[in-house]
C-alpha cells in the first residue's frame, strides 16, 4: 500500500500563493492552535481526492479559492491542489499515469479551479475527466463515492448510530459489493426462472408418462395404418412416376423450344449490340455536331458583332456607291448627248462642206459665165471694172470671214466654258441635293437612335424595377417558406414530444362506456351545482409517476369519490342521481369530514419512507379531502422496507409500496398488482392525457395549415425562372443600348461632315459657277448679235 508523499497547494482557502506541505509518513499528526489551517489542510486532501465542494464547508468551487484582503469582487484567481502519491514496492501504478509508462514511483493527482470557478482534473499533468480521475483513484483503493479513505468529524458517531440496514449498505459500498447488485438481482431472477422451469418440467414429466401410455396404444393403430399407408404410397409412387414421365417428355419438348428461343435471343442480342454501337457512334456524331453548332453560334455572334461594328461603314459605302452609280448614269447621259451633239456638228460640217462645194461650183460657173459674157461683148474697160469690183468683193468677203471667224472662235470658246460651267452647276446641284437627302436620312436614323436609346433606357429601368420586385417577392416567399419550414419543424418536434408523452402514459387505452357515462354525469353535476369540485382523482396528482400505484392503493375506494363543498350539495347530488337513475357515487363533503392532524414523526422515518400526502400535488382547499382519503399512510420503496417499519420498528402505520403491496396497521399484508390496479393507477394521468391529446390535435391542425397555405417549390421555381428571363432581357437591352449609343456619334459625325461639305464646298462652288454662267450669257448674246 502506498502513501501520501507531499501536498502542493496554490491559493486554496487560507493557503495564499504556492505551498508544499510534507513530506508525510505512514503516521503523521497535524497539530496547532485554532485557525492555523488544520481543517483547511484536511479539506485540501479531501478536495484533491474528489470530495464534493458541499462536503468541504462551501457551496461552490469558487468559495475554495484564497481571497486576499485587497481583492475586489472582480478579481479572479485560480487554485489547485496536487497530491503526490508514493507507490509501494509491490503496488501497480494507475493505468493512465506517466508512472505506469515510465516506471516511476510517484503519481501526481491534481484538481484545479479556474478563474471562472470551473473545476478540472489532471494525472501527472495530463487532463482527464472526473469519471476517469475517480477510476484512477479507485485503482489505488480510494473510493470517492463511499469515502472509505477519510474519517470526518462526527463520522464515528454517525456510523455507530446507523441501523443494520444502513450499516450493511455502507459495508457494501466500502467493499464495492453494491456494484454487483444488478448482477445479483439478475442471477436471482435466473434462479427463480430456473425453479419455475424445474416445476414446469416435473409437471410436464407427469403429463408425458400419461401420454406414453396413450402413445403405446396408438402405436399399434399406427402400425396398421402404416401398412395401409405403404400400399397407398406404392400406388402414389407409380402414379408420380407416370407423371414424371409425362413431365420429362414435356421438358424435352420445351427444352427444344428454349434452344430455339435462345438462338433467336442471341440473334436479337447481336442486333441490339449493333444498334447500341450505331447509337454510340451517332451519339458521338451528335456531340461533335453540337460542339460544331456551339462553335458556329459563337462565330455567328462574333460576325454579328463585327457586322454591327462595320454597319456604319457599309451604309456610307452604300451611299457612296449609289452616288457613284448616279454619277455614272449622268456621265453616260452627258456622253450620249455629247456624241449626239458631235454627230450633229459633223453633219453640219458635212452640210457646210457640201454647201461650200456647191458655192464653189456656182462661183466657178458664174466666173465662167462672166468670162464668156465679157469675151462676147469685147468691152475691155467694163471687164477691168468688173475685175476691180470682184477683188473688192473678195477683199470684203475675206475681211468679213476673218472677223466672223474670230468672233465665232471666241463664241465657241465661251459656249464651251458656258456648257462646262452649266454641267458643273448641274453636278453641284445634284451633289447638293444628294447630300441634303443623305442629311435627311441620317437625321431620321439619328432620331430613331435617340428614340431607341430612350426606349432601351425605359426598358432597362422597367426591367430593373421588375427584377427588384421579383427578387423581393422571391426573397419574401423564400423567407416565408424558410420560416414555415422552421415553424413546421418546431411543431413536428413538439408533436413528437407530445406523442412520446402519450406513449409513456399508455394512451392506447380508451374509456369504457361506463366511465364515459360517469364523466358526463360529473360534468352535469358541476354545471347544476357550483359546490361540486370534481373527483379526487381529477383534483390530485402524484408528484412522480412511480407513485401512481402506491397512491392508487392508498386512496382505495375514495379515488373516484366526488369532492363537494358542503353536505347539502352532496345530498342534492345524490337526489339527482336517484331521480335520473345515473348510478351511484361516493361524496366527500369538506364541511363535515374530520381529519386527524398528521403525525410529523412519520416524516423522519427514513429516506425510503415518505407520507402519501407529501407525494401528491393538490390545491390547499382540497387538501382536507386528500387527508381524509389517505390519512397517515406512508409510501415505502420496497416491501422489505415496509416490513422493517411495521414489524421490526413496531410503527403503527399503514404502509404501501411502489408496486402496490400493503402492510396494514394490524399487521396484515396484501400484495400483488392486478390489471384493475394498473388501470386505476393510470387514471391519475387522464387529465394530462386529455390535455396532451388536445395539444396534439392543435399541432396537427397547425402543421396541416402550414402545408396547405405554404409556398410551394413550383411557385419558387417559377419566380426564379422569371427572374432569369428578366435578367437575360436586361442584358440584351443594355447591349442594345451600348450599340445604339456608340452608333449615334458616328451618325452625327456623318451629318456634320455632309452639312460642312454642303455649306463650305458645294454651295460656294455652285454660287461661283452659277454667277459665271449668268455673266457669260449677256456676252454670248452680244457675240451672236455681232456675228
Amino acid at each position: 500500500m502506498g502513501r501520501i508523499a507531499r501536498l502542493e497547494l496554490e491559493n486554496f482557502k487560507s493557503y495564499g500563493g504556492y505551498h508544499v506541505v510534507g513530506p508525510f509518513h505512514r503516521f503523521t499528526a497535524v497539530i496547532g492552535p485554532n485557525g492555523s489551517g488544520k481543517s483547511n489542510l484536511m479539506d485540501a486532501i479531501s478536495f484533491v481526492l474528489g470530495v464534493h465542494s458541499r462536503q468541504l464547508r462551501s457551496n461552490q468551487l469558487r468559495d475554495l479559492v484564497h481571497k486576499a484582503p485587497t481583492d475586489t469582487a472582480t478579481t479572479g484567481r485560480s487554485a489547485f491542489v496536487t497530491l503526490v502519491y508514493e507507490l509501494s514496492a509491490d503496488e501497480t501504478p494507475p493505468s493512465k499515469s506517466l508512472a505506469a509508462q515510465n516506471q516511476q514511483k510517484e503519481v501526481k493527482f491534481t484538481r484545479l479551479i479556474s478563474e471562472k470557478g470551473a473545476g478540472s482534473y489532471r494525472i501527472d499533468g495530463q487532463d482527464v475527466s472526473s469519471e476517469g480521475y475517480q477510476n484512477q483513484l479507485k485503482e489505488i483503493g480510494i473510493l470517492v463515492k463511499s469515502r472509505n479513505f477519510l474519517v470526518f468529524q462526527g463520522e464515528v458517531e454517525s456510523i455507530a448510530s446507523k441501523s443494520p440496514t444502513e450499516l450493511t449498505k455502507l459495508f457494501e459500498q466500502i467493499s464495492m459489493s453494491d456494484e454487483l447488485k444488478n448482477e445479483y438481482e439478475r442471477l436471482m431472477e435466473e434462479k427463480d426462472a430456473a425453479e419455475e422451469s424445474t416445476i414446469f418440467a416435473y409437471k410436464r414429466k407427469k403429463g408425458l408418462v400419461a401420454e406414453k401410455r396413450l402413445v403405446r396404444e396408438q402405436k399399434e393403430e399406427a402400425e396398421q395404418f402404416r401398412h395401409k399407408q405403404d400400399a397407398v404410397n406404392d400406388l402414389r409412387v407409380e402414379h408420380y412416376l407416370w407423371q414424371l414421365f409425362q413431365v420429362e417428355d414435356d421438358m424435352t419438348q420445351r427444352e427444344e423450344t428454349v434452344r430455339q428461343y435462345q438462338g433467336a435471343r442471341r440473334t436479337c442480342s447481336q442486333k441490339e449490340e449493333d444498334v447500341a454501337q450505331t447509337y454510340r457512334e451517332k451519339k458521338k456524331e451528335l456531340n461533335a455536331s453540337l460542339r460544331e453548332v456551339k462553335t458556329n453560334r459563337k462565330r455567328i455572334q462574333d460576325l454579328q458583332s463585327e457586322m454591327e461594328d462595320i454597319q456604319p461603314q457599309v451604309i456610307r459605302l452604300r451611299e457612296q456607291t449609289q452616288y457613284s452609280q448616279r454619277k455614272i448614269v449622268e456621265s453616260e447621259t452627258t456622253e450620249k448627248q455629247m456624241k449626239e451633239r458631235q454627230e450633229g456638228k459633223a453633219k453640219e460640217i458635212e452640210g457646210l462642206k457640201t454647201d461650200l462645194q456647191e458655192l464653189e461650183k456656182v462661183k466657178a460657173e458664174l466666173e465662167a459665165k462672166q468670162a464668156k459674157e465679157a469675151s462676147q461683148r469685147g468691152e475691155e474697160g467694163s471687164l477691168v471694172l468688173e475685175g476691180s469690183r470682184l477683188d473688192e468683193y473678195h477683199r470684203i468677203k475675206e475681211a468679213v470671214q476673218v472677223k466672223t471667224n474670230l468672233l465665232r472662235n471666241e463664241l465657241e470658246s465661251i459656249l464651251r466654258q458656258q456648257n462646262a460651267d452649266k454641267n458643273k452647276v448641274e453636278t453641284l446641284s445634284q451633289e447638293r441635293q444628294e447630300n441634303l437627302k443623305m442629311i435627311e436620312m441620317l437625321s431620321d436614323d439619328l432620331k430613331q437612335a435617340d428614340e431607341r436609346v430612350v426606349s432601351m433606357q425605359c426598358v432597362i429601368s422597367d426591367t430593373e424595377r421588375d427584377i427588384a420586385d421579383a427578387e423581393k417577392s422571391l426573397q419574401t416567399a423564400d423567407d416565408e417558406k424558410r420560416g414555415q419550414a422552421e415553424e413546421k419543424e418546431k411543431l413536428t418536434k413538439q408533436l413528437e414530444r407530445v406523442n412520446n408523452k402519450l406513449r409513456d402514459l399508455n394512451d392506447d387505452k380508451r374509456q369504457s362506456q361506463a366511465e364515459a357515462r360517469r364523466a358526463d354525469t360529473l360534468e352535469t353535476l358541476k354545471r347544476l351545482y357550483p359546490g361540486v369540485r370534481g373527483r379526487l382523482v381529477d383534483l390530485c396528482k402524484p408528484t412522480q409517476r412511480k407513485y401512481n400505484m402506491a397512491v392508487t392503493v392508498a386512496t382505495g375506494k375514495h379515488m373516484d369519490a366526488i369532492v363537494v363543498t358542503d353536505y347539502r350539495t352532496g345530498q342534492e347530488c345524490i337526489q339527482y342521481l336517484r331521480d335520473s337513475r345515473a348510478g351511484s357515487a361516493q361524496f366527500i363533503p369538506l364541511d363535515k369530514i374530520r381529519v386527524k392532524p398528521i403525525n410529523e414523526r412519520f416524516r423522519g422515518l427514513g429516506n425510503n419512507i415518505k407520507m402519501v400526502v407529501d407525494v401528491v400535488q393538490c390545491d390547499p382547499e382540497n387538501e382536507p379531502a386528500l387527508h381524509y382519503a389517505v390519512g397517515d399512510t406512508v409510501v415505502c420503496e420496497t416491501i422489505e422496507v415496509a416490513r422493517d417499519l411495521c414489524f421490526r420498528q413496531n410503527e403503527k402505520v399503514k404502509a404501501v409500496t411502489l408496486n402496490g403491496m400493503v402492510v396494514s396497521k394490524n399487521g396484515s399484508m396484501t400484495g400483488g398488482k392486478t390489471q384493475n390496479d394498473l388501470r386505476r393507477a393510470g387514471r391519475w394521468d387522464e387529465k394530462e392525457v386529455e390535455a396532451l391529446q388536445q395539444e396534439k390535435d392543435k399541432l396537427i391542425d397547425a402543421i396541416r395549415a402550414i402545408e396547405r397555405h405554404g409556398a410551394s417549390y413550383a411557385k419558387l421555381q417559377t419566380q426564379r425562372t422569371q427572374i432569369e428571363g428578366l435578367k437575360s432581357r436586361l442584358t440584351h437591352a443594355k447591349a442594345d443600348l451600348v450599340i445604339t449609343e456608340n452608333k449615334r456619334p458616328k451618325i452625327q459625325l456623318r451629318i456634320d461632315e455632309a452639312k460642312k461639305r454642303v455649306s463650305e464646298v458645294i454651295e460656294p462652288e455652285l454660287g461661283k459657277f452659277a454667277a459665271a454662267v449668268e455673266s457669260r450669257r449677256a456676252k454670248i448674246d452680244a457675240l451672236q448679235d455681232q456675228i
